[in-house]
């Protein structure tokens, strides 16, 4: 496996050419690489029942909390994740907005839904529920909570958009997002140029280039081929219940193993959960072909998460 690759030479630079040339020449392995940079090597090694500690201070409500791309301070670190996916998709949202009718009573404060898009007109809630429907052990009036805020929206016809945990960290709840605000009129732009606010750090593609040499010179010690590889990363079995890493598959149809970005790997399976970048919306620089899913689940180094 790449004669170069001797942890001598300038590896990087020719790992730098590489992905240069795949990425003029594959809008889907561009928009892929950076999917995972920006939001996935982003997303907590999460466990549902471990919240990790807030990482920065909001002055104005005078609450810790969890720093997104734009520099909103948002409650939890699944919010975050669908901040950051928004602000990388150019939407305009509001966090916490008050509800538009007075609902406060001698039991309720004023409802605050998650977001709000002003150019539709429509809200989010983003639950904190697991796989199973379960709020946190603990959370005891959450789901009737879920209910009361469920029924303000029937009540007064407003429109409301929902995700989960869940859906965002381990499914499909993007992809789901995106078709949404799509189908009530919003355009997404994807831009992975945008940059994030001062003192909030990314993946950048020197840190991304550095993943992979040393991804490959741990190969290359151990004189593993692709085929050993390949058995590796299919021995741990996928927690969506979704087929090893070795099984790649195109919309509709089944495909040989390859790799991801490949023109026939249109969608990748691989280990602890499922994050799908979503496919169905013009994108900054690049459009994705609209029959095109890629599903990647990773472990990353990152901080625990809470929901």
């Amino acid at each position: 496996m790449a004669p170069w690759l001797t942890n001598k030479s300038d590896e990087l630079g020719v790992l730098s050419e590489i992905v240069a040339k795949l990425k003029d020449s594959d809008p889907r392995f561009r928009y892929a690489r950076d999917w995972f940079r920006l939001l996935l090597c982003t997303r907590p090694d999460e466990d549902f029942t471990e919240p990790s500690a807030p990482d920065t201070w909001d002055s104005a409500p005078r609450a810790a909390g969890y720093r997104a791309m734009d520099g909103t301070t948002v409650k939890s670190e699944g919010e975050r994740w669908v901040a950051n996916f928004l602000y990388l998709h150019g939407v305009s949202y509001e966090y916490e907005r008050p509800y538009t009718y007075d609902t406060a009573d001698a039991e309720h404060r004023q409802y605050h839904p998650d977001f709000y898009y002003p150019d539709i007109d429509v809200w989010h809630e983003h639950w904190g529920l697991d796989a199973d429907g379960n709020p946190r052990p603990g959370w005891t009036d959450y789901l009737d909570g879920m209910e009361r805020k469920r029924q303000l929206h029937r009540q007064h016809g407003t429109t409301l958009v929902e995700t989960t945990w869940a859906e965002v960290m381990h499914g499909d709840g993007l992809s789901r997002l995106e078709k949404e605000l799509v189908g009530h009129g919003i355009r997404l732009h994807w831009d992975p140029d945008r940059a994030p606010v001062r003192g909030v750090k990314v993946v950048t593609d020197a840190d991304l280039l550095r993943l992979v040499r040393t991804f490959m010179l741990h190969v290359k010690a151990n004189s593993l081929d692709r085929q050993e590889v390949r058995r590796r990363l299919g021995t741990a079995s996928c927690a969506t219940g979704d087929a090893p890493a070795s099984s790649w598959t195109s919309t509709g149809r089944s495909t040989t193993p390859g790799r991801p970005g490949s023109p026939t790997a249109a969608t990748w399976t691989s280990r602890t959960c499922s994050c799908r970048p979503p496919t169905t919306s013009s994108r900054a620089g690049t459009s994705a072909p609209t029959d095109w899913s890629w599903s990647t689940s990773c472990r990353t180094p990152a901080r625990r998460g809470r929901a």
